[in-house]
């Protein structure tokens, strides 16, 4: 029976469609926890953003945490300037993880921490804090390094 294995590193590369090469790779990695159970059974991105100038990738991470006990996804939304090759500083969530993502503007990431859309947040990468009027500081996640 052949064993399931994910990779602890996963590949971002930049890809010039017209040109048909490879711009830039950085390798990161899948698992931002320790594993539990000691057996990563396969990794992936679990969500992936381009912000509207291009330069900056933010990324969600998700594994396969030992066979047979389900996925885990990150609490941490990752971020790499491929142009500079800086990867800014990591947004945490306090607890679960993130439902989706998409950049308004290139310095401000919406977070949806709800499957149904209905629960967001807004993360300032110049200030790396999660900006939101409506919700006390006390509610809001906290940012990681």
């Amino acid at each position: 029976m052949p064993s399931r294995k994910g990779s602890p590193m996963l590949s971002l590369r930049v890809i010039d469609v017209s040109a048909g090469r490879v711009v830039k790779t950085t390798e990161v990695k899948a698992a931002t926890e320790m594993l539990k159970y000691g057996q990563m059974t396969f990794s992936g991105f679990d969500e992936l953003e381009i912000s509207p100038d291009g330069a900056l990738v933010a990324y969600i991470t998700r594994w396969g945490d030992g066979y047979g006990y389900g996925t885990k996804a990150s609490k941490q939304i990752r971020f790499w300037n491929w142009k500079t090759g800086i990867s800014p500083k990591a947004a945490k969530l306090s607890s679960g993880s993130a439902a989706g993502i998409h950049f308004e503007s290139s310095s401000a990431l919406r977070v949806w921490k709800s499957a149904n859309w209905n629960i967001d947040w807004v993360y300032d990468l110049q200030t790396a804090d999660w900006k939101d009027e409506n919700l006390p500081k006390s509610s809001r996640p906290n940012h990681g390094s």
